[in-house]
């Protein structure tokens, strides 16, 4: 972790969840809650950064007691820390139709999950992937025409599709082809997210720190997957959590000293913050 500022100069720290905050049974240790509750009380924000909805990140924001902004959907939606939207990027709705009759037909066995604003639209709420993605998210899914859902919006947030790794590397390969101009990254080996191509975790970065006034240079971000790692070099020092697959690690500026289940994340903060 050599060539860090002094961390008197980082304002402001962003956050994956799952995988980096979260432990392995999805829960944010103590120790950690303390340590964020006691850099909010010195005005250093801590802001979840997640592929998740709303919805799936509230009951974590709330659970550490701060009061903060969220960036949602992988930089997809930004909400102040009351909740109201600060930036929206959506996917125009009859390109999201027409990438979910391709999937469909194509790769049948990938299990589609189409997000915008509070909604979780799902084909059968009682497949094994959603009832997964359900227990981790504690949040319900809905099924309905999607036209009608987030015909008022006229775009949704994002895709979420999830199956075995060879089926999501082909769908990745595939829509990659097919769609050069969108955001397609993998949260997960077996999860698939595709956005705008605008969306990106290190706009959702950017965005924040310009509401607050604050150099990106001067902020700290923690990541694990694929698609943390556009925000891990744009913040003032990334870091990979240890558990992260190699070409993650490899490619961050930085990596936690332990992984996400000795508390990588709290590890940094406590050597450098607790340090000044």
């Amino acid at each position: 972790m050599r060539g860090l500022n002094n961390l008197k100069e980082y304002k402001i720290i962003f956050s994956d969840i799952d995988g980096t905050l979260l432990n392995n049974e999805n829960q944010v240790p103590e120790e950690t809650i303390e340590e964020l509750r006691r850099l909010d009380s010195q005005g250093v924000p801590f802001v979840l950064v997640s592929a998740r909805m709303p919805k799936g990140m509230r009951p974590i924001r709330e659970e550490l007691g701060i009061h903060a902004p969220m960036v949602c959907y992988s930089g997809g939606l930004v909400l102040d820390p009351d909740d109201q939207e600060i930036y929206s990027c959506l996917l125009d709705l009859d390109l999201a139709c027409e990438i979910k009759s391709l999937v469909a037909k194509e790769f049948p066995e990938v299990v589609c999950g189409i997000y915008g604003g509070e909604h979780w639209v799902v084909d059968d709420i009682r497949d094994p992937w959603v009832i997964q993605e359900q227990g981790i998210t504690h949040l319900i899914p809905e099924t309905g025409d999607i036209r009608e859902i987030f015909g008022k919006e006229g775009g949704i947030h994002k895709f979420l599709f999830m199956g075995d790794e060879e089926a999501v590397i082909r769908t990745e390969n595939r829509l990659k082809e097919r769609y050069p101009q969108l955001s397609i990254a993998r949260s997960k080996p077996v999860y698939l997210e595709v956005m705008n191509g605008n969306v990106c975790k290190s706009a959702g970065v950017k965005i924040v720190c310009e509401k607050y006034d604050i150099p990106v240079e001067q902020s700290l971000a923690f990541g694990d997957g694929q698609n943390d790692l556009d925000m891990l070099n744009a913040a003032g020092a990334g870091f990979a959590m240890a558990n992260a697959p190699e070409e993650v690690k490899a490619a961050a500026p930085f990596v936690t000293p332990v992984d996400n289940e000795h508390q990588g994340l709290l590890a940094v903060l406590r050597k450098y913050f607790d340090e000044k």
